[in-house]
């Protein structure tokens, strides 16, 4: 058995349900590993790890219950041992349509890539069994849940499924793992104009975090490449790229919902147009309040972003639509992404029971931006 010594730093928060992610040379590694789990020296409880092969690098992640502000606890990495714990399992079914992804038996999320106009996530479960999504309203029928596009890629509409609209094409799944901390989604696509005509590739990893309440975390990482040519990002509000649609009853047009930015505005008239480090919409499921919240990262091309978030159910995060949201023509929102160069993009998405108050979002978003340190 291999153990591995280091500490965790809360540093000036208290932390709650923070993943962990960190690399370690193969060299330093067995040949074969079987099983990892993460012992905490101070309370002698066990948590499961899940552990990934990255280029010589091995990837171990975890996730930590809670941490207060200032506390530091001692862990070890126990690898091969004979520890076994119980743990909900993630697992992942591919119908060959969706890859449908399991927490023990519980849906949470499936990622649909064939037969759509773009590959999206539906539904997003809480932990009451209801999509707190929605796939395709009659109103916005090009409004499909939790998905990534934009309407304005070298003139070519890769946002809305009317006559001359584009296309993202699923090209091939990189990767798809699971395990008892999280399962993770590694597709390549291709952005098309109407007749089939490549714009540029894109690499989207999604990974969803075993969060035990069923708060789920899911983290996108998308990277976008000019692989064919100079592309540019045209100025429009119809777009951006990670965009939310949620269920009827949570909108802000049924009564019961609530749209809240990272400066405390509230609902249409506050948030959109207006730039804002996170924006969360809260409403009713069943006769629970749920919400869902997009968090933009600190390292985010204009960070922090602008919000085209209505009433009726939409939340995006759209940096390139300054004309629309600042209300002067004169200062324009394109971007040009030279052949052979990319854009990153990184955003987490909070799946939560309760408020923003109650799901504490604004914490949860120190937590991600500014993480708890691991310190070997």
């Amino acid at each position: 058995m291999k153990e591995i010594e280091f500490f965790i730093n809360a540093g000036l928060h208290d932390r709650f349900f923070v993943p962990f992610r960190f690399l370690l040379s193969k060299e330093n590694l067995p040949d074969e590993i079987e099983s990892v789990v993460l012992l905490d020296l101070s309370t002698n409880t066990v948590f499961p790890v899940q552990y990934l092969a990255i280029d010589n690098s091995i990837e171990f992640s975890f996730i930590f219950p809670f941490l207060k502000a200032y506390e530091k606890r001692k862990l070890k990495l126990l690898i091969n041992g004979e520890r076994e714990i119980g743990y909900s399992n993630i697992r992942t079914e591919d119908t060959g349509k969706e890859i449908r992804v399991y927490v023990d038996d519980f849906h949470a999320i499936s990622y649909r890539y064939i037969d759509v106009v773009k590959p999206y996530i539906y539904p997003v479960r809480v932990s009451n069994g209801m999509s707190i999504t929605d796939d395709g309203p009659k109103d916005h029928p090009h409004h499909r849940s939790l998905y990534v596009a934009h309407g304005d890629i070298n003139g070519v509409d890769v946002w809305s499924e009317g006559p001359d609209h584009g296309y993202i094409r699923h090209g091939l799944f990189k990767r798809i793992v699971s395990g008892p901390v999280y399962a993770q989604i590694e597709a390549i696509n291709t952005w098309t104009d109407k007749y089939g005509n490549p714009l540029l590739e894109e690499t989207r990893i999604v990974r969803l975090w075993n969060i035990p309440s069923k708060d789920w975390f899911i983290d996108f990482n998308i990277e976008l490449v000019a692989k064919y040519g100079d592309i540019k990002f045209g100025d429009t509000k119809e777009g951006g790229i990670l965009s939310v649609r949620v269920a009827p009853t949570v909108t802000v047009s049924s009564g019961y919902g609530k749209i809240v930015n990272s400066w405390n505005g509230i609902n249409e008239r506050e948030v959109w147009g207006k730039r804002a480090m996170w924006c969360d919409y809260t409403g009713k499921l069943d006769n629970d309040i749920y919400g869902i919240a997009v968090f933009d990262n600190i390292r985010n091309f204009r960070y922090p972003t602008y919000w085209h978030a209505r009433d009726y159910g939409l939340m995006t995060a759209n940096m390139f639509g300054w004309t629309y949201f600042t209300g002067d023509k004169t200062n324009r929102g394109d971007y040009l992404l030279e052949k052979g160069k990319s854009l990153k993009f990184s955003y987490r998405v909070y799946v939560h029971k309760g408020d923003h108050k109650d799901a504490r979002v604004s914490e949860v978003f120190i937590n991600y931006i500014y993480p708890p340190l691991i310190e070997f």
